[in-house]
């Protein structure tokens, strides 16, 4: 399937694997069987090796069981076998669209929509893929175990070293390893991902600042405009370049004049997830535009959590408060030619977040309180 589809159909898969293996039930006997402890405990700790266990006490006991182990953790194993190969592509997919695509040519949502949006949607999703499977606390227990018992059969598993090297490792630290991926050709991701967080302003703008952005766009002006009196949420939006809503509908061949409010909200909510998990991922994009700052901060300070996956959510403050304390880690020069005040990210980012603890709450209100209240 399309990549944002292979995020969500892997998160499910994930969901219900981290539900199993924190249960009581009598599934995967060898990740609690209290005779495999030292076995488990020297697997853990050569990981991403496969450790030698053939001289621990209870290696017999793990060997006669072997058969059994292979068979309850090949599901899970191969779980991780697809997000490996997933991954690898996905990645791929990301930077092709980013060598392929200059900085200037992503226009704006206004005159490029579907070509932004699927982007942001491929990045976002690979994002969260890599956030959500990061709680999975016990993956590389299950790996390093049902590859344990492959061996302790007479076979191996060709594909352990692949995926324990890989990308289970990327998951300890999922925002690192974010960052070493679209940190890795310097300004040439930096560049396209920031142009793309600045072309984003007018959506962000929607959705932030309280009813600020509601207000601008004229959005729900009932009393004004008749067409609005049946369904608001459905009365297309007026564009930011000015004019009204009437005008708007009149000329409604393009494509933008058919976009509606409730459509607007929800690709603006997505835009503003889009930027977080840019900044977080590419910090790099802040020094590359000043739009892209000044949209990166709006879209962090509105929001203390954003959605990961179902009931998971990633805390936005603590990841850029640990992103502040080690980027550019190596790569001191990085900015060195970057503004005065983004030469201290920690104090940068610690900044946004009381501003955040002391705005987000008040502006989400706003804004409920007016998109409920203006058409009664």
């Amino acid at each position: 399937g399309l990549p944002p589809t292979g995020c969500e159909g892997l998160m499910t898969r994930a969901a219900r694997l981290a539900r199993t293996l924190r249960s009581d039930e009598k599934t995967f006997t060898s990740l609690k069987n209290p005779e495999y402890k030292g076995i488990r405990s020297k697997l853990t700790k050569a990981f991403p090796e496969l450790a030698d266990i053939s001289r621990d006490p209870k290696f017999e006991i793990f060997k006669s069981n072997a058969a059994a182990t292979v068979s309850e953790l090949r599901v899970a194993y191969e779980f991780f076998n697809d997000v490996a190969k997933h991954c690898a592509a996905h990645s791929e997919l990301l930077r092709a669209y980013l060598a392929s695509i200059p900085a200037p040519a992503w226009g704006s949502p206004e005159t490029c929509r579907e070509p932004t949006r699927t982007f942001a949607t491929l990045f976002s999703a690979y994002c969260r893929l890599y956030a959500f499977l990061g709680m999975i606390e016990d993956r590389k227990l299950v790996c390093a175990t049902y590859a344990a018992a492959s061996a302790a059969r007479g076979g191996s598993e060709p594909t352990f070293a692949k995926v324990a090297g890989g990308c289970l490792r990327f998951f300890d630290e999922p925002v690192k390893s974010l960052v070493e991926q679209f940190s890795s050709s310097g300004k040439d991701a930096a560049a396209p991902l920031a142009a793309l967080v600045a072309s984003f302003a007018p959506l962000v703008q929607l959705c932030t600042g309280g009813a600020k952005g509601l207000l601008r766009r004229n959005a729900l002006t009932v009393i004004e405009d008749n067409l609005a009196l049946g369904a608001p949420t459905l009365t297309p939006l007026v564009p930011p370049s000015g004019g009204s809503t009437t005008q708007l509908v009149a000329g409604a061949s393009s494509a933008a004049a058919c976009r509606t409010l409730h459509v607007e909200l929800l690709d603006a909510r997505e835009a503003c997830d889009f930027c977080v998990l840019a900044t977080l991922a590419c910090p790099g994009i802040l020094a590359a535009s000043p739009t892209a700052l000044a949209v990166a901060k709006s879209c962090c300070c509105d929001a203390l959590a954003i959605r990961v996956f179902r009931g998971t959510s990633l805390n936005v403050h603590s990841e850029l408060e640990a992103l502040g304390k080690w980027f550019p880690s190596a790569k001191k020069d990085l900015i060195k030619t970057w503004p005065k005040e983004l030469k201290n990210l920690t104090k940068l980012f610690k900044d946004w977040s009381k501003e955040a603890v002391k705005e987000a709450g008040l502006m989400h209100r706003e804004r409920r309180a007016y998109l409920a209240g203006e058409p009664e």
